[in-house]
């Protein structure tokens, strides 16, 4: 009988032992992916506004165009560009220039989430945003709406060479449509090409891609 408890209690240690030993690589596989994923966040995200970077927005914009492609899914780009900026900057200071990203980073995202669309930063003081969309005019819509949120939040800036006195964006869009030849960085110059004609026109305003501006 001792002999019998022994072989049983050494048996049991042992199933035990194989028990804490798989459970341990378990929650070591667990935390490793873990790190995996939070990793893979920090590459796809901006860090000083936390907004989706240039990479991960790249990699929405194939994801978008491929649907306008296979399934014709229509969608808008649209580019923003905070007025002024650099004179921001030498005025404010860089730690208010970031500050000045941050709030009209976290205003836009807010506002976008309406709409169901993505938000980034492109670049500098630049930022992209992609909707799906039925109709171009939607997407003037939300160009539109842009300006007007980052304009009421009446963020000060008094060395602006226009006679405004608040932080303000110039915005450029563009729409998916059928043409001979279409790649994908085609809408994106489009909606450069509207921006440059924002800027142009003054500022603080909206503009959608026209093929006969």
């Amino acid at each position: 009988f001792t002999f019998t408890s022994y072989v049983n209690w050494k048996l049991n240690e042992e199933r035990y032992n194989v028990f804490l030993n798989a459970l341990e690589a378990k929650i070591q596989h667990n935390e490793a992916t873990e790190r995996g994923k939070a990793l893979l966040r920090l590459s796809r995200t901006d860090p000083l506004t936390g907004l989706e970077n240039r990479r991960a927005i790249d990699e929405k914009l194939r994801d978008y165009w491929n649907d306008w492609q296979k399934v014709g899914t229509s969608f808008g780009a649209i580019l923003i560009d905070v007025d002024f900026f650099k004179k921001f900057n030498d005025c404010y200071g860089h730690q208010e220039g970031d500050r000045c990203l941050i709030h009209v980073a976290n205003a836009l995202s807010d506002m976008i989430k309406q709409y169901n669309g993505s938000i980034g930063r492109y670049g500098g003081e630049e930022f992209i945003v992609l909707a799906r969309m039925e109709k171009k005019e939607q997407i003037l819509d939300i160009a539109e709406a842009i300006c007007s949120t980052v304009e009421n939040l009446a963020l000060t800036h008094e060395l602006r060479r226009d006679g405004v006195s608040i932080v303000t964006v110039s915005v450029g869009a563009a729409f998916t449509r059928t043409q001979t030849g279409a790649k994908l960085e085609k809408i994106i110059h489009e909606a450069d090409r509207a921006l440059y004609l924002a800027k142009a026109g003054g500022r603080n305003c909206a503009r959608l891609f026209d093929p006969a501006d």
